[in-house]
């Protein structure tokens, strides 16, 4: 009943965000304005990144090829975005098995989206699926992974703004390895998530639903309100049982200065599912712009948990830094301890560490480097979790829509005692519309 409740208020949120009209703004891309940021959560899949007072405020999301960010550009009229990528390359361990066979692969992911502004309203909507042939001695398999992601933001009134995303997978677990990884936004940067380093052993196909929404309330120039709900679900055939968690956040900020924003906030989460447990919270935070792109976010606070999440008191975080070091690099770090380890089981809490490089080669090429850490504390239902992935990759523009790119990544992870380790290099040929930047 309760996805059911969810889905529903997904569905009306979505009919209610794509209509209504407005005329469009500008979003500025002039660097000065960074000095009038309201210094959003770097949790937000759909991020403010421009704006000063009670206005319209220009709006990023992860791109899901992995070209970047995407700018949800008011003054753009609708369009549709097409593009993909063909792949071939070597997998050591393409079932992510305690004893895997390497095989080579070769992949077509094509990529479909429809961008737009209708007034009032912003739309994102994209979907890109994986299918994948491995070939060797000891394999011979073809596997799909779908994903699909929507971002929505709107104006309401004068003052209210209401915000919505939701993310979807379906398919083969494993190749999540092989696809670009879960995206968030950094400041103006594009960096990896919670999840990069989150893989289940055997964990056959993934059904993944993650959905949320935000309404904002502008008390004044300098005062905002904002309450967030937000549900998701995972199951995997191979694991059996499902994974859930209900969240709702309530907060208050406050811009002290141009640069300088200080918060308060209250939230509860109910993981359901595999094991029913309740956990409330608050804390403060801080959104610091040190200087012109760059930003500084620290917050946390005291979480008392139910008897069925074993331990009676804990503490949750969230640090976010970005800068740009020079007009051709920049990097990211972020740092978190949360409830609710959703994809990873249910454990109690979470914790995520991951930092990324990236630098412009010359005026065709780029460079990636990205590290990623996720622990999870274990229940009496499951064990505990570690894994840490890495990847570093090159792109290189070919043409005015057509890159290639040369990455190697690589994963290990140890769950309730099976561990396993893989190793992935791969060759892509990739058209895109455009659609994603590494650099704004």
């Amino acid at each position: 009943m309760k996805i059911k409740y969810h889905f529903r208020l997904i569905v009306v949120s979505f009919s209610i965000l794509i209509s209504g009209h407005l005329p469009a703004q500008n979003p500025s891309g002039d660097p000065s304005s960074a000095e009038e940021l309201p210094l959003p959560s770097v949790a937000d899949p759909i991020q403010a990144q421009s704006g000063e007072g009670v206005g319209v405020q220009a709006q990023y999301a992860p791109a899901l090829d992995g070209s970047g960010l995407i700018a949800l550009d008011r003054t753009r009229k609708s369009r549709m975005l097409l593009g993909g990528s063909f792949t071939t390359g070597w997998d050591s361990n393409q079932r992510n098995e305690k004893k895997g066979y390497p095989s080579g692969l070769l992949a077509l992911s094509p990529f479909l989206g429809i961008q737009g502004s209708t007034g009032k309203r912003q739309f994102l909507l994209q979907y890109a699926p994986t299918f994948v042939s491995n070939y060797g001695s000891n394999v011979s398999s073809s596997q799909t992974l779908n994903r699909a992601s929507a971002q929505m933001a709107g104006i309401l009134t004068e003052r209210w703004q209401l915000k919505f995303d939701a993310d979807a997978s379906y398919g083969q677990d494993s190749l999540r390895l092989l696809v670009p990884p879960q995206g968030v936004v950094v400041g103006e940067i594009p960096g990896i998530g919670p999840n990069a380093a989150a893989y289940r052993r055997d964990a056959g196909k993934v059904t993944a639903i993650e959905g949320g929404m935000e309404v904002q309330y502008a008390k004044s120039a300098r005062d905002l309100v904002a309450l967030q709900v937000g549900n998701s679900y995972t199951h995997f055939s191979g694991l059996g049982g499902n994974n859930s968690v209900a969240s709702t956040r309530l907060s208050y900020d406050r811009r002290l200065s141009p640069t300088l924003g200080l918060g308060a906030y209250g939230d509860i989460y109910y993981d359901y599912g595999s094991v029913n447990c309740t956990s409330l919270g608050g804390g403060i935070e801080a959104k610091w712009m040190v200087r012109e792109r760059t930003s500084l976010q620290i917050g946390g606070g005291p979480q008392v948990n139910s008897a069925a999440c074993g331990n009676q008191m804990g503490f949750a975080f969230n640090t976010a830094f970005s800068t740009r070091l020079s007009a051709k690099s920049q990097v990211y770090a972020l740092a978190s301890r949360q409830f609710g380890t959703n994809y990873l089981g249910p454990g109690l809490w979470q914790d995520n560490v991951s930092a990324g490089y990236q630098r412009q080669v010359g005026s065709a090429g780029a460079l990636g480097l990205d590290l990623g850490y996720s622990h999870s504390a274990a229940l009496a239902t499951a064990g505990s979790y570690n894994g840490v992935y890495f990847e570093g990759s090159f792109n290189r523009q070919l043409g005015h829509q057509c890159f290639s790119t040369l990455t190697y990544r690589r994963y290990s992870g140890n769950t309730g005692g099976g561990s396993f380790s893989r190793d992935v290099a791969m060759f892509l040929l990739i058209w895109t519309p455009n659609t994603g930047h590494l650099f704004k």
